[in-house]
């Protein structure tokens, strides 16, 4: 799965409650799978679809070098879904036609 096809999918998630580091996510999911990054996220959609996509890699590649791929994708879907969020999370929000709203003009 390309970087631009996973934040895609990232992006269909909501964004965290608040920003989380991309690194400490892939280390978790890497070593912890899905419950890890369930944990982690406080999400447990995330840890949810994190464990459906690497039982998917280990089914697709054979069980001797499954378990490690289903590791990789689970550590870098963690990175992608917390960078996405983060992003999400310091864009500040826009009204309709692209407009931001000044804190003052809330009349």
């Amino acid at each position: 799965m390309s970087e631009s096809r996973a934040g895609s999918l990232a992006s269909i998630f909501p964004p965290l409650s608040r920003p989380k580091n991309e690194l400490t996510a892939l280390v978790v999911g890497f070593l912890a799978g899905g419950l890890g990054l369930a944990i982690y996220l406080r999400s447990l959609r995330d840890g949810v679809a994190t464990i459906a996509v690497a039982v998917l890699a280990i089914a697709v590649a054979d069980l001797q070098g499954g378990t490690l791929l289903g590791a990789a994708v689970a550590g870098v879907w963690g990175a992608i879904r917390v960078y996405h969020s983060n992003q999400r999370l310091m864009t500040p929000p826009t009204g309709p036609g692209g407009f931001v709203p000044s804190p003052d003009s809330a009349h």
